[in-house]
């Protein structure tokens, strides 16, 4: 018996390097993002921006609308946070502010396009006290968006040429995860004010970007 342990040991080694290999033969091909638990929260994942093209359906989109949604059926105060380079997704902006969401944001110098800044000048105008923008003179180079306090969604890095192209969404990100967003988030505010709607209106876009008509307005 103890002479069959060695072929045993070596059997289950090659069954579980094959799966291994299946695995990541799945993962590159078939563009299925890991899921895995990690020391950032209790559920995180790898997501494909636009798994079917720029002109398809956005994974980070979908996720934010749904994860909105979710807690805007839960009792007590709801708050989205979010360092965007464009601030390009006005829609998931209006839609938390619809279900009664307090918003406070960073943006750099420039809006996307014209109707980002009229619908973002909008929102502000609507909703007074319960959205806050500040712009900033720079550009973050890292862009997140954070749901109250545990719902967090990282951008890879990318270039204001570019729409990114992967996120890492943490749900029920610990603490000390939270609390790196909310550095980085009120160190960048603090070189900037809440900006009004005249203020957003005259931002300048990237209309002159190559490639900004090919992305879309809820990236």
């Amino acid at each position: 018996m103890s002479a069959d342990l060695p072929q045993m040991a070596i059997l289950i080694g090659g069954a579980v390097s094959v799966a291994l290999i299946a695995l990541g033969v799945v993962h590159i091909v078939f563009r299925v993002p890991w899921k895995f638990n990690s020391p950032w929260g209790r559920r995180s994942k790898r997501v494909i921006h636009f798994p079917k093209g720029p002109s398809g359906p956005s994974q980070t989109h979908e996720w934010k609308l749904k994860t909105i949604e979710k807690l805007s059926k839960k009792k007590g105060k709801h708050k989205l946070e979010f360092i965007w380079g464009e601030c390009k997704d006005v829609e998931s902006i209006r839609i938390a502010l619809e279900k009664g969401f307090d918003v406070e944001g960073i943006c750099g110098p420039k809006a996307f396009d014209e109707d980002t800044k009229t619908k973002l000048a909008g929102l502000v105008k609507l909703y007074g006290g319960n959205i806050n923008i500040y712009i900033i003179s720079k550009r973050p180079p890292r862009h997140s968006l954070l749901i109250d306090d545990r719902y967090l969604l990282l951008e890879d890095r990318h270039k204001d040429t570019e729409y990114f192209k992967l996120a890492t969404i943490i749900e029920d990100a610990y603490d000390e995860i939270t609390n790196r967003f909310h550095e980085q988030f009120n160190r960048l505010r603090g070189s900037g004010v809440p900006a009004t709607p005249e203020q957003i209106l005259k931002m300048p876009t990237y209309n002159d970007m190559q490639t900004a008509n090919e992305q879309p307005d809820n990236a």
